[in-house]
């Protein structure tokens, strides 16, 4: 398993001046996993304490941005926008160069969603399935 761990405290959104204007009074801990159906996996864990959230990462190749509501004893409701890249191989191909060689192609594709979940803390729901790959979304109190 590949864990990669992002701490931030980002401004509401629209507010460029730098500060937060609407903290969640606590701090927490967004857990995005993948898993690929081969039992290999990735975490992605964000801690903040303001109300939006942004990661971009290049392993895996992924955006995932959004806000949380205050929480209720429901959960905490989560709007996000989450765009992942796949890498489909296409086919294997004679090489150019005469030697007897194959070269494979391949091709990158971008997936994405836009949604919203209420999440209740510590429990994980699963957001997307794309083929075998899927995502899950925790959200727990630090």
């Amino acid at each position: 398993m590949c864990l990669l761990l992002l701490v931030a405290t980002l401004p509401a959104w629209g507010d460029v001046s730098g500060s937060a204007t609407s903290g969640l009074g606590d701090n927490y801990q967004l857990t995005l996993g993948e898993s690929d159906g081969t039992g290999s996996s990735v975490e992605i864990r964000l801690v903040f304490a303001s109300e939006r959230f942004e990661v971009r990462a290049d392993e895996p190749a992924l955006v995932f941005i959004g806000t949380v509501d205050e929480h209720t004893p429901d959960g905490m409701l989560v709007h996000y926008t989450l765009t992942v890249e796949s890498v489909i191989r296409t086919g294997v191909h004679a090489s150019a160069a005469g030697g007897g060689g194959q070269t494979q192609t391949i091709q990158r594709v971008q997936t994405g969603t836009q949604s919203s979940a209420r999440l209740r803390l510590g429990e994980a729901i699963e957001i997307l399935s794309i083929g075998e790959r899927t995502y899950s979304l925790k959200i727990s109190e630090m």
